[in-house]
């Protein structure tokens, strides 16, 4: 892909499984934060990179390394923690750190208007608006909803919500729940109506087209890329993070406004094309793409 004339080196520290994908996609490659940034002592030379930069997330336990950066051009996407994690670090960091990137042609972007509205309030930092693409190829064709209620949880047992979890579907004996993580989910016992998978999904369409609706709790998440698919399939999602087209349940929800919440979406019928166009036409491949040039271009 080209932009200002330069290919993309897409790098990211947090999640360099999705960094590899946005490189396959558009043509780009990917780096590493030793070449982009050097050496934690700060040495280095003439380290950096000659092409222009995507990098998936901006917080790093090293931020200091951040002041090293050489590249011509980088687009920074806030995701996942960042919010969070950059909340935390002092004003006397924080801020230093953010006229240091602008300085260097460094460009913000946000994954979704709410992440960058949050943004905003919380650092008065103005991002743009760039929609990450499905590392997932789609069909065209709807497909329908399940004939019995089965409901996909992305969770782990470390995540402070799955007692509450396992107290709901204690509660709701007639709806099979199928339990997964980016890692696996150990399998659980004492339970009839829960499907543990072990291992990480392999293919998450097919996952996906035999659930009626999916669930994710999370206690520090926005714009989930789980939700994404889902809705991009039709299927109702339940989040404690606002999202278009899902159903809402608060920050700190109970086990009675999950059940509330899972009800309401298992009466659905068909599966719901107005959150099918949505997300289709936003998080693709070409869209993505042709954003980045726009980007580059400027």
């Amino acid at each position: 892909m080209n932009g200002n004339r330069k290919k993309v080196r897409f790098v990211s520290w947090s999640a360099p499984f999705f960094a590899e994908y946005l490189a396959k996609i558009s043509g780009g490659k990917t780096g590493t934060m030793n070449k982009l940034c050097g050496p934690k002592d700060g040495s280095g030379g003439n380290i950096g990179y000659k092409e222009n930069i995507f990098l998936v997330g901006l917080y790093h336990p090293d931020n200091q390394r951040w002041f090293h950066i050489r590249c011509p051009k980088a687009i920074v996407l806030f995701a996942g923690l960042d919010i969070e994690q950059l909340k935390k670090m002092p004003l006397s960091l924080r801020n230093p750190l953010f006229n240091y990137l602008l300085s260097k042609n460094i460009i913000f972007m946000s994954e979704c208007p709410f992440v960058q509205s949050n943004i905003y309030d919380f650092f008065g930092l103005k991002t743009g608006v760039i929609y990450l693409p499905s590392p997932h190829a789609f069909s065209k064709k709807i497909v329908e909803l399940p004939a019995t209620p089965n409901v996909s949880c992305y969770i782990s047992r470390e995540n402070p919500f799955h007692d509450m979890l396992l107290e709901v579907i204690k509660n709701m004996p007639d709806t099979m729940f199928h339990l997964y993580s980016l890692d696996g989910y150990n399998e659980i016992t004492g339970l009839d109506n829960v499907i543990s998978y072990r291992n990480p999904i392999d293919n998450m369409i097919e996952f996906i087209s035999h659930m009626s609706c999916g669930v994710r709790l999370q206690p520090h998440d926005t714009y989930s890329m789980t939700g994404i698919e889902h809705l991009m399939m039709g299927r109702g999602f339940i989040n404690n993070h606002d999202m278009p087209y899902a159903t809402f349940i608060g920050e700190k929800p109970t086990s009675i406004d999950i059940i509330k919440a899972l009800r309401k979406n298992l009466e659905m019928k068909e599966p719901n094309r107005e959150s099918i166009n949505f997300y289709t036409k936003r998080h693709n491949i070409k869209s993505f793409v042709s954003s980045l040039r726009k980007v580059y271009a400027k």
